[in-house]
């Protein structure tokens, strides 16, 4: 017989359709949700209707971890902590490597003949980190094979949200960890969670190489250990001072840049995140100075405008807590590296250093003058502390080369100020500073006088600064010649202080004194020339006789002057603070001579040399007008001569055989003898006469002169 094949075709339309099914609500579904801490999730595939063929549903698993951070990261099968969410299971191929973004991930699924569903169980790691609500996406078909076999995906309910819950999980605690060197990574030596100190200075061209970072962590509020980010979650910072600290407050952007509202974010996955402030390395001596760091937590920022309270735009403000006050602030005391200024002294215009002394010069107080010099010291630069210098006098000659040597304090110039009891100071964020001398309108002819002063800080507690000790940091010595206001004085011959005297007389034998008086002191010593003069011109026979400069004095000698102009007094000065009137005048005496010898009274005259006198001016003063010169009168204190014949009688012949005495008078004539005691010092006229009445009547015997009845005549010696 025949047979027949009779084929049954499947009918197209007869084919299951398959879709998600959520068992919980026995329905189908897109989207469930499901807690972390429930470790598990099972997925269910279902057909519309029972098939009598096997089915296999193949599946992808999204993952869009570039654009959607809220994805849930796979893990492998045995990877159970963060950052994995959930591991992978066994009908599941991941292709790349789990812990970067390019992974794709596909499976599949058999639902057997007669069986209307079927799932697999996803294993989700419940860990104690805040982190997002995370999806687990899942769609039927891949690329490979978009569709099932033996089914049909159904028109809908083919792709499967899966939400995983952060429930139960606390929000990290924001806190500072630790401060760091400027490499971001070594430990600054001897800070501790909340305090460090670090210098200034800078170790290369690169302004950031003093720039300290401050490490921010955030631990887990039950345990307080580290615990790592479940998403970018962000802090802000910023930086203050405190002056309830050891160390004075810094100022902002000229000590450090300011931050009024810096932004840091650490990263989902990571535990902490350094962030560092700019140091200014400034070249001021300063004291250590304190920057606070103080933090506080934002959350997370899902728009991106640094705030964190915007749910709706996805913010989530809570995903953050502060630690306690105490650990959200750190005091970075920044350490000092600069040398104190050096000071100098300093003149802005018309310096003249000489040798490294600042050479200036002052005139003396005077009518119209002021005399008054302002000193400046300046430092190297500006200091953020009080500077203290002394200055002190120098007074050895060596120091002071002008003719008349160091000025006297408070005799040339008003005493310096004490600077125990008045430190001389710089000014915090100063530079300079001044003082004055005034020099003192003392009415004394005196040489230039230096006021020498040298800068020090011997001795000075806390000085802040050092003193110029080269050349190239400015003189360190002042000196400040006192150019003298006052002209050499006037000398006359003066009896007292207020008395000048022209003429004096004495009695021979007697001393001249005198006084050549100066009309102020000086402080110069004065040489005070002086002549002898006495001429006939001007005395006539009463003209006195100077020393011979031989032996004793004697007659013809009437005094002990030397008429050669050659004699001299000498006025010593005093110092500065000598005021005596012993140094106004120098006395003068001239001896005479007490002779016994009748004389005439006779005269001469003392005359100060001028300045320009030829042998022995006058030097340092001026000859003054009112008594230049002294006349001296020579007073004779002798009886007159007493004249006699020396013989009674004498003969001579008439033919001049012989004279009685004396040189031959001539043809018929006769020397009579007359005779005095002792010599005289005036001429000397006799009246003699004739008697023509003794022994010789006749006048034929002898002369005579009819005009002189007596015939008296004189004789002169």
């Amino acid at each position: 017989y025949d047979e027949a094949t009779i084929t049954i075709g499947a009918d197209p339309d007869d084919m299951p359709s398959v879709y998600f099914y959520d068992t919980a609500t026995s329905a189908a579904a897109s989207a469930v949700s499901v807690p972390e801490t429930d470790g598990t999730v099972t997925v269910t595939l279902m057909l519309d209707k029972v098939s009598g063929k096997d089915i296999t549903v193949p599946y992808t698993l999204t993952l869009d971890y570039d654009n959607d951070e809220k994805t849930a990261r796979v893990g492998s099968s045995t990877d159970a902590a963060y950052p994995y969410d959930y591991r992978a299971w066994g009908d599941l191929t991941v292709t790349g490597d789990v812990s970067g973004n390019s992974v794709t991930a596909t499976g599949t699924i058999d639902i057997v003949a007669g069986q209307q569903s079927n799932n697999f169980s996803i294993t989700i790691n419940d860990e104690d980190i805040y982190e997002f609500d995370e999806t687990i996406t899942l769609s039927i078909g891949t690329t490979a094979s978009p569709d099932p076999t033996n089914a049909n995906k159904a028109a809908s309910n083919t792709e499967l949200t899966i939400t995983v819950t952060n429930a139960g999980d606390l929000a990290p605690v924001l806190t500072l960890s630790r401060a760091l060197q400027p490499d971001n990574n070594t430990l600054i030596t001897s800070s501790t969670t909340t305090a460090s100190s670090y210098t200034e200075a800078i170790t290369s061209a690169d302004e950031t190489t003093n720039n300290p970072y401050f490490e921010v962590k955030i631990i887990d509020p039950s345990s307080l250990a580290n615990t790592k980010a479940g998403m970018d979650l962000k802090f802000a910072y910023r930086t203050t001072y405190t002056s309830s600290y050891p160390t004075d407050p810094a100022t902002g952007d000229a000590d450090y840049t300011e931050v009024a509202a810096g932004v840091a974010t650490i990263s989902a996955g990571s535990s902490t995140k350094t962030f560092s402030i700019d140091i200014l390395d400034d070249a001021i001596d300063e004291e250590d100075q304190n920057v606070v760091v103080t933090i506080a937590k934002i959350g997370y920022d899902g728009n991106g405008d640094d705030v964190a309270s915007d749910a709706a735009a996805g913010d989530d403000e809570n995903a953050l807590s502060d630690d306690v006050v105490e650990n959200q602030s750190h005091v970075f005391t920044i350490l000092d590296d600069d040398d104190p200024p050096v000071v100098s002294f300093y003149v802005e215009n018309g310096s003249n250093i000489v040798s490294n002394v600042e050479t200036q010069t002052i005139d003396e107080k005077a009518t119209g003058v002021d005399g008054t010099h302002t000193i400046t010291v300046k430092a190297s630069s500006v200091s953020e502390k009080l500077m203290t210098v002394s200055y002190s006098q120098l007074t050895s000659d060596s120091d002071c080369a002008s003719a008349g040597n160091c000025a006297e304090s408070g005799h040339d110039f008003t005493a310096l100020t004490d600077l125990t009891a008045t430190p001389f100071t710089i000014a915090v964020g100063g530079q300079t500073n001044s003082f004055m001398i005034t020099t003192t309108d003392d009415d004394r002819d005196e040489w230039d006088q230096d006021i020498v002063l040298e800068l020090s800080v011997s001795g000075i507690t806390d000085a802040n600064t050092t003193v110029s000790a080269s050349t190239d940091d400015g003189p360190w010595k002042y000196r400040l010649t006192i150019e003298d206001s006052d002209d050499d004085p006037f000398i006359n011959f003066q009896s007292d202080e207020s008395t000048f005297e022209t003429s004096q007389s004495v009695t021979e034998g007697s001393a001249v004194s005198t006084n050549v008086y100066l009309s102020r002191i000086s402080e110069k010593t004065i040489t005070i020339g002086y002549t002898i003069e006495a001429t006939e011109a001007e005395f006539g026979i009463f003209t006195a006789t100077p020393s011979d400069g031989a032996g004793s004095l004697a007659f013809p000698e009437d005094h002990a002057g030397l008429d050669d102009g050659s004699e001299s007094l000498t006025n010593t000065p005093p110092n500065n603070s000598t005021t005596g009137d012993q140094y106004l005048f120098e006395a003068l005496t001239v001896s005479t001579v007490g002779d016994n010898i009748d004389e005439w009274d006779e005269k001469f005259k003392i005359v100060l040399n001028a300045t320009d006198h030829a042998s022995n001016p006058t030097q340092n003063a001026q000859i003054g007008t009112d008594a230049p010169s002294l006349t001296v009168r020579i007073n004779d204190n002798d009886d007159l001569e007493e004249v006699a014949f020396s013989t009674t009688e004498a003969t001579d012949d008439e033919n001049d055989v012989t004279n009685v005495v004396g040189d031959d008078p001539g043809a018929n004539s006769i020397n009579l003898p007359i005779a005095i005691a002792q010599q005289s010092g005036k001429d000397i006229v006799l009246k003699y006469s004739i008697d023509n009445t003794i022994n010789y009547p006749e006048a034929a015997d002898l002369y005579y002169d009819a005009d002189y009845p007596n015939n008296e005549n004189t004789a002169t010696k």
